[in-house]
């Protein structure tokens, strides 16, 4: 089993099975739970920079089972677009392609606390997005659990496991 450790560029989990790869950008998707809704407020600026240097970043992704494409697996959601704009606007192949670290695939559960836990970390994550995403992952780790009805304080504990750390109070609001 991979020992977890801090990417820190970006703050987010990855295994020592990890690999760094450089992929075309047509090749990754966004993740379609990803907890923020609404456009990011630093998206300008975001493009500002990628536009003038490049990825700072490279995108953390994932693959599931049986699929071709990837997704992105941390926060990345906006530097993705952004950089498939780029080279629509552009047709720069400077854009068409990512440094990329790939983690292996665990399961759903895991992705989305990845993307809650990415898109907190960097403080502009609404409530209503917050709760959301919270109540959704609960419905996928008793999916992937079998256990039904799970418990503010299971929920908790499975959230903390996966390094997301949130209070039963605001659980239960």
């Amino acid at each position: 089993m991979s020992t977890p450790k801090s990417d820190t560029a970006s703050g987010s989990k990855i295994t020592d099975d990890a690999e760094v790869i450089v992929l075309d950008v047509s090749r990754i998707n966004a993740y379609e739970r990803n907890p923020r809704r609404s456009d990011n407020p630093e998206y300008d600026r975001i493009k500002s920079s990628i536009r003038s240097n490049g990825l700072d970043q490279p995108l953390v992704i994932t693959q599931r089972p049986q699929a071709t494409d990837y997704i992105v697996r941390a926060g990345g959601n906006t530097r993705l677009k952004i950089l498939k704009e780029l080279y629509t606007e552009t047709a720069d192949p400077h854009f068409a392609r990512a440094p990329c670290i790939y983690s292996p695939w665990r399961s759903e559960s895991e992705v989305l606390v990845a993307h809650l836990r990415e898109n907190d970390l960097r403080g502009n994550l609404t409530f209503i997005d917050k709760a959301r995403a919270v109540f959704e992952a609960r419905q996928l780790i008793e999916q992937e659990t079998g256990v039904e009805d799970m418990t503010n304080k299971d929920l908790v504990i499975q959230l903390r496991a996966a390094g997301y750390s949130v209070g039963e109070s605001l659980i239960s609001q």
